[in-house]
């Protein structure tokens, strides 16, 4: 069998030597500009997240600016919607701490902050309208979500006329809630939405986040529809996203 004899001479080494030393720097360009991309998405991310909290401050500061001129957006800040097989957990966790941590906030009065039908719902009224009349009269809707409340023609009629309104929407599960039993609107709201659960410790229960984190949603949604609010009331999307 003929053997091929090549011969290697100085210029053939230099040559791949070269190409050795193209190969390395070629890696270094790739890994230069891959840790050059991570940095920059990471500033992004800062630089993003930064803003989205300079919003949030800013339209909480301008919501509690309109309450120490007594010239609130709406009638009420939030409406509360649940269900009334839910009414005694509701009563029992959820109202007052609302209303003492958003008048704290705010430093305005517990009277009109939160709205709900058990209490603002005009007597002898046709329900499906004073359900329109308190969510109108509201800057957020925080809906008190359980399987009843799914159940709940009511309830759910409340979280469409949210969406029709076009106002900010919270939502507080009691419960696990099986996607199934939710309405189309429901489950387009879970779908949407962060949400906010109540978690339970033996006999306690504790929501997650905090309160002052709820009522900092609550203020910093409210404030962005009252800034961005036209002169003829009608509101314009806010440019907030879910905070």
């Amino acid at each position: 069998m003929e053997q091929t004899v090549i011969q290697i001479d100085d210029n053939a080494l230099r040559d791949i030597e070269l190409m050795c030393e193209r190969t390395k720097i070629i890696l270094m360009a790739i890994l230069i500009a891959l840790f050059s991309s991570i940095f920059f998405v990471i500033i992004g991310v800062i630089l993003i997240c930064s803003y989205r909290r300079y919003l949030k401050l800013r339209h909480i500061k301008f919501l509690i600016e309109k309450y120490r001129k007594e010239d609130p957006p709406n009638k009420h800040l939030v409406f509360l919607s649940f269900c009334n097989s839910d009414r005694d957990f509701v009563y029992r966790y959820i109202i007052d701490e609302l209303k003492d941590t958003l008048s704290e906030r705010l430093d305005a009065s517990k009277d009109d902050i939160v709205c709900i039908g058990d209490s603002h719902f005009e007597p002898g009224r046709y329900i499906l309208d004073e359900i329109i009349r308190c969510t109108e009269s509201c800057c957020v809707v925080l809906l008190v979500v359980s399987e009843a409340f799914c159940k709940s023609h009511y309830c759910d009629f409340e979280a469409l006329c949210a969406e029709l309104e076009k106002k900010p929407i919270i939502l507080m599960f009691l419960e696990d809630v099986d996607p199934k039993c939710m309405s189309k609107i429901m489950y387009k709201h879970f779908q949407r939405y962060t949400r906010v659960k109540w978690t339970r410790k033996g006999d306690e229960f504790e929501l997650v986040p905090s309160w002052e984190k709820v009522c900092d949603s609550i203020c910093a949604f409210a404030g962005a529809n009252a800034r961005f609010a036209k002169k003829d009331n009608k509101v314009e999307p806010a440019p907030l996203a879910r905070i």
